[in-house]
């Protein structure tokens, strides 16, 4: 994304990674929030508790995720 690094924390690095990510995704007419979405099963939050009981969490990142963590995240992007 050509973010020039400046002496900001890695938080801020990624923040503004998400950030250029999201107006990406925009630009191409996308959506970035769940609630974006057209469907016809309302997305609410024991959607997503079921949603995130049913995640398979692999291994494969620098940590793995709680199902709670999971949940948070799809809380975020309601």
């Amino acid at each position: 994304w050509e973010i020039p690094v400046r002496g900001q924390s890695d938080t801020e690095l990624a923040n503004e990674a998400i950030d250029a990510l999201s107006s990406f995704i925009r630009e191409c007419g996308l959506p970035t929030r769940l609630s974006q979405l057209r469907t016809r099963t309302p997305i609410t939050k024991s959607l997503l508790a079921q949603v995130a009981d049913s995640c398979n969490r692999l291994a494969t990142g620098c940590r793995q995720l709680t199902r709670d963590e999971i949940y948070e995240l799809f809380c975020q992007c309601l």
